[in-house]
Formats: structure tokens, sequence, C-alpha cells
């Protein structure tokens, strides 16, 4: 363990990123980000759109009208967590091995 201040700690804070830029895959230009972001708001947008609106309608319906109020608040973190998993998915799906997403 390297004490605070040590000269390896600045070498630390300059070398991890980089080699998590490497290894994730993630933009290394300006360029590259722009691509990306392009993409993602072809590709992405209007699917979230979709799924949001299918997703959340659906869900109020079914909360409003079939739970009682006491468990309103329940059901949707419990429906929140489903939802952030999603989306989680849908912003990681460009690091996943094409092998995996096919299968």
């Amino acid at each position: 363990v390297l004490a605070a201040g040590a000269p390896g700690d600045a070498l630390l804070l300059v070398v991890v990123p980089y080699l998590e830029q490497l290894l994730l895959g993630q933009p290394q230009t300006f360029a590259e980000a722009e691509s990306l972001a392009g993409h993602k708001l072809r590709e992405d947008v209007p699917r979230l759109l979709r799924a949001t609106f299918c997703f959340w309608g659906s869900f109020n319906v079914l909360n409003f009208w079939l739970m009682p109020p006491h468990l309103h608040l329940l059901f949707s973190s419990a429906a929140s967590v489903c939802w952030n998993m999603y989306l989680s998915y849908i912003a990681h799906e460009h690091l996943m091995p094409a092998g995996l997403l096919n299968a």
C-alpha cells in the first residue's frame, strides 16, 4: 500500500482511467464519442421511448386500479428496480460480446 502523496499515487490517477478506457472499449477521441452518441440517439432513444410508454403506462394502470393504496409505494419501488435494470442493460449493451447478445 502506498503512503498518501507517494509518487505512485499520481501514476495510478493517470494510468488507471486510461486502462479502463482501453479495456472497456470506451471512445478514445471526440469523433468516436460523437459517433457513439449519434448511434445511441438514433437506435436507443426511440426504443426506450416505446419501452417507457409500454412499461410505465401499463404499470400505472395496474398500480392504481388493482393495488390497495397502502401498497402503491412498494409496488412502484419494485417496478423501479426492474426498470433501472433494463436501463442499465441498454446503457451497457455495447460493451457485451456479440455472442452473448445473440444467445
